[in-house]
């Protein structure tokens, strides 16, 4: 019996090679996530109230956030084999490498880092989402580009530091700067001036220290237009070297510092006309990055002389006729003191014949006092070792005496030999004071403190001073914008933007007006605010606790704006790291 013929057998035969075995889908949930988380972050934190540090920490926070998880996706996909994950990674850091090698000095690879990560895991994870059906190869090269692209572009940039909300600032390598646009114009200048013999005299309504002769910002008997029918007019504009000095203004003549290439300068220029008088020049040059080059303190005037201290600390002894120096000392370096992170920023205190500035020597030398006459020392009080405030003399419950706040809180020292009367410490000897005091009535004093402020109740008893603090409030968070009292109300800026504080409770009235983070000035009879916004902007806002109320804005100068302005015989002077101007702000004159 034969057998049926057998059905054919259609199974493949097997290959001697093994079938590849198809690639995962490569998910973004992950990174998308975290993207949104940072992206989120980055358009809500100028409408978050935060602290200076506070906003740096949180911008570490998610940006790290950030780059760890997206290196975590990226190694625990599989749809990748080790050696391609390897390869971006590779790529990143070699980029990295080869553009922080190239780079303006300027730009340091920690900043490509925090401003390149989200950039390299935006747009690589746009790249795999478009390339989807798209060959890994493909997918892979594109990846691998996408570090070279973002580095190499900052190898273009030169960074011009940060603004209050410390977001960067960036300009072309191969243009020039602000301060060497500002030097080129000055070549082959040479003043034609010829100067008076005698030392100035002060005059009734002049600018003679920083922030007034009080300190506190405020300016009286002045007479201010109506801004809408008479705004301010220029009376002159000048480009000035770089600094965060404000200016004083005595017997018709203004003096601020500068910093012009590797020298640090005095300057006096006119005050009517903008003309340069004289200029003290000191082979000094502070470089910080984050706020740039240039002195911090305000120059101050006392029996004919200026007294000025620079960035690093020198502090120089001037005729104001012609700028001649009498004496200079570095007293940051005498007291064993440190130039501080963000510069020395000190503005001296002259008073019965002394010069009295923060040195920062710590327990023996912290606040010096210096005579005036010759820079001997007089003598020295303990204290801490960081601030960027300046001394303030203050009349408390009778007694004349030095405030003083620093790292290691708020002081009250004797003005003749330098006692400490009071103390009040800080809660962390890492702060880093940048504000003036205010008193408010007798011995209440109020400060800028931690992320906030404070008000504090001193009382002398047998030889002894009670200081009890009534209060802390988060309400207005100055950083380094000072503030104004106003019948019983505060004024500032609170993280950038304009507000109203009970000077009683610490309670907020109002907050509205985003200003940034520049300087105000106070025209207590007239219930007026000038405030220079940090974009050269100047508004008019009624010193109003019930509501804020703007009277009048218009645009002054350009250029970052921290430092202070001043108002002296009816004419306002603003100042920034590139521009110096002077506006006329009083009602202009009838003729017949």
């Amino acid at each position: 019996m034969s057998t049926p013929e057998s059905a054919p057998n259609l199974a493949p035969i097997p290959s001697s090679q093994p079938t590849a075995t198809a690639r995962p889908p490569l998910r973004l949930l992950a990174p998308a996530i975290a993207l949104a988380i940072f992206w989120t972050y980055t358009l809500a934190a100028p409408y978050v109230e935060l602290a200076m540090l506070h906003r740096f920490l949180s911008r570490m926070a998610v940006t790290t956030l950030l780059l760890l998880t997206t290196l975590i996706w990226w190694f625990a996909s599989r749809h990748f084999r080790w050696r391609a994950k390897l390869l971006v990674p590779a790529v990143a850091l070699a980029s990295l490498v080869v553009a922080s090698r190239v780079s303006d000095p300027s730009v340091d690879a920690f900043g490509m880092i925090l401003s390149g990560v989200p950039w390299i895991a935006t747009l690589g994870v746009a790249w795999l989402a478009l390339t989807r059906s798209s060959r890994p190869l493909t997918r892979l090269l594109g990846l691998s580009a996408v570090p070279v692209l973002v580095f190499g572009v900052f190898a273009l940039l030169r960074w011009e530091g940060l603004d209050g909300r410390q977001s960067s600032q960036f300009a072309w390598r191969w243009t020039p700067s602000r301060e060497e646009r500002f030097l080129a114009s000055r070549a082959g200048v040479v003043p034609e001036i010829t100067l008076p013999s005698e030392n100035w005299i002060e005059q009734p309504g002049d600018w003679t220290s920083f922030r007034g002769g009080a300190r506190e910002g405020a300016v009286a008997n002045v007479a201010l237009a109506d801004w809408a029918q008479h705004p301010p007019r220029l009376v002159w504009k000048q480009a000035v070297g770089p600094a965060w000095s404000s200016m004083i203004l005595v017997d018709g003549r203004l003096v601020t510092q500068e910093q012009r290439g590797e020298v640090e300068t005095i300057v006096c220029y006119d005050a009517a006309m903008g003309q340069e008088q004289w200029t003290h020049d000191d082979s000094f040059r502070f470089y910080e990055a984050l706020s740039g080059p240039g002195p911090r303190g305000t120059p101050t005037f006392a029996d004919g002389r200026i007294y000025a201290s620079g960035a690093t600390g020198l502090l120089n002894c001037l005729e104001s006729a012609d700028g001649r120096c009498v004496w200079s000392q570095n007293a940051l370096q005498s007291a064993g003191g440190a130039v501080p992170q963000w510069g020395f920023s000190v503005s001296p205190l002259v008073v019965d014949g002394m010069v009295v500035l923060f040195a920062g020597g710590g327990e023996g030398r912290s606040l010096v006092a210096l005579d005036a006459e010759t820079g001997e020392q007089r003598w020295a009080a303990p204290g801490g070792t960081q601030s960027y405030s300046s001394p303030q003399l203050m009349t408390i419950h009778g007694v004349r005496q030095i405030v003083m706040q620093d790292n290691r809180g708020l002081m009250g020292v004797a003005v003749d030999d330098g006692r400490v009367l009071w103390r009040h410490a800080s809660d962390s000897e890492t702060a880093q004071p940048m504000l003036q005091p205010h008193l408010v009535g007798e011995g209440r004093l109020i400060a800028g403190w931690d992320n906030g402020i404070i008000r504090l109740a001193l009382t002398p008893a047998d030889g002894e001073w009670s200081v009890v603090q009534e209060w802390t409030s988060n309400a207005l968070k100055p950083s380094f914008n000072d503030f104004a009292l106003h019948k019983g109300h505060l004024y500032g800026l609170d993280d950038g933007i304009f507000c109203c504080v009970d000077a009683e409770t610490g309670k907020r009235r109002w907050k509205k007006g985003r200003y940034g983070f520049g300087q105000q000035l106070l025209i207590p009879d007239q219930d007026r605010i000038l405030v220079l916004g940090e974009k050269g902007n100047v508004i008019l806002v009624a010193a109003n606790p019930e509501r804020h109320e703007e009277l009048g804005e218009f645009q002054a100068i350009s250029g970052k704006c921290w430092n202070h302005p001043i108002l002296a015989h009816g004419r306002l002077y603003v100042r920034s790291d590139e521009e110096l101007a002077c506006f006329d702000i009083t009602p202009p004159t009838e003729t017949p």
